[in-house]
């Protein structure tokens, strides 16, 4: 998992770099997106990048088994309550 969003961050700013670079020469651009790739996929995962992980599968989880509370919170302005046998009417939640 780590590996995976380290790698979206990646694509993510080498889509901005070329983005950034648009209209210049493209051997120039070439040559940069090239550097730019080298540099990235060089890049090693820190204690950051798992705690990131983490959150992000805790974040996934909750969302799989928490749908209807996660939607009445969110839609909050509607008035529309959480169960009272939900997990979440014990701890105040809140988004």
């Amino acid at each position: 998992m780590v590996w995976m969003l380290k790698l979206m961050t990646v694509l993510k700013q080498l889509r901005g770099l070329r983005k950034s670079l648009n209209g210049q020469d493209s051997k120039e651009i070439t040559e940069k997106m090239r550097q730019a790739r080298q540099r990235k996929l060089n890049m090693k995962v820190t204690v950051t990048d798992v705690k990131e992980a983490e959150l992000a599968i805790v974040k996934f989880i909750q969302k799989q088994i928490f749908t209807d509370e996660i939607a009445a919170l969110q839609d909050d302005s509607k008035g529309r309550p959480i169960k009272k046998k939900s997990f979440y009417q014990t701890v105040g939640p809140k988004i």
